[in-house]
């Protein structure tokens, strides 16, 4: 696997510019990309990671997100329990870890009021 300039090609060009990297350096790469940042190159040619920099303020917004998710998630269960589906032994673990998600959705909302 070789790497110039921002691109990724499985062979070497005729003028032998392109730097060779590993395919497990190259899958880590792009998961970084997807995940962290963007892939750039040092003053040699070689490929890195520059990681973005994500303002606070979104980073609660994407938590608060993964949280509504979770109670998404959940929902199932809460109403299979309203509806005398799933006993209350049953559903006692769902019900605290939905009050923990509420209680830190609320309080990211809160921080994000006062900043």
């Amino acid at each position: 696997m070789f790497y110039k300039d921002g691109n990724f090609y499985l062979e070497q060009s005729k003028e032998g510019d392109r730097v060779e990297i590993t395919e497990e350096y190259h899958d880590f790469l792009l998961d970084q990309q997807y995940t962290h940042g963007m892939v750039i190159y040092d003053d040699n040619g070689y490929p890195k990671v520059k990681e973005y920099v994500i303002p606070e303020e979104t980073k609660l917004s994407l938590e608060i997100d993964k949280l509504k998710e979770s109670l998404s998630a959940t929902d199932y269960q809460a109403i299979k329990f309203a509806e005398g589906e799933l006993s209350e032994a049953e559903f006692a673990p769902v019900r605290e870890q939905r009050k923990t998600w509420r209680a830190r959705i609320n309080e990211i909302e809160k921080d994000l009021q006062i900043g």
